[in-house]
């Protein structure tokens, strides 16, 4: 990567634990949708499928896996229902997308540990907290609290090319 392109992130979450109410599921989604924006706005060539809803030539089946085998940086917005994902206890008819990210995280882990742990990372969004981190990936060492809605200033990202840098 060329020092003055932009440092690429894919974002994946769950839109929604079987639990939640509309309001609840609404809520979870205004909040990633904002992170997700902020690391635009930080400099971030950050992506997320709520960016591609209305577009129909979105191969959903293949986006969020592709998207991680490309993006500098995986980040993993944490919620119980993206944990669910993350151990396939979530319920067989909900969450594919998730689910199928979650999986391609697993191969990622897999095949490369040192990969993994430059790549991946975590952040706990309004709405969420550390009892929602799996048991699993407490060991991942990148894990950021986002408790400012109107920046990312306390998020510390390590990705290839992108030396230490806060961003915001």
């Amino acid at each position: 990567m060329a020092g003055t392109e932009r440092p690429t992130a894919f974002v994946t979450w769950a839109h929604r634990a079987s639990d939640w109410t509309a309001e609840q599921t609404d809520g979870w989604q205004h909040t990633v949708h904002r992170f997700a924006r902020a690391l635009r706005e930080a400099g971030v060539d950050a992506d997320i499928d709520l960016f591609h809803q209305h577009d129909d030539a979105v191969d959903w089946t293949r986006y969020g896996t592709l998207a991680i085998e490309h993006a500098d940086t995986t980040i993993i917005a944490i919620s119980r229902a993206w944990r669910e994902r993350w151990e396939g206890s979530n319920a067989p008819t909900e969450g594919a997308g998730a689910a199928r990210e979650a999986d391609a995280l697993h191969g990622r882990f897999d095949a490369d540990q040192q990969r993994f742990q430059k790549t991946v990372k975590m952040v706990v969004l309004p709405g969420a907290d550390d009892q929602d981190i799996p048991a699993d990936l407490r060991r991942v060492r990148n894990l950021s609290r986002w408790v400012r809605p109107v920046g990312v200033r306390r998020l510390r990202f390590w990705s290839p090319g992108w030396c230490r840098r806060w961003v915001g």
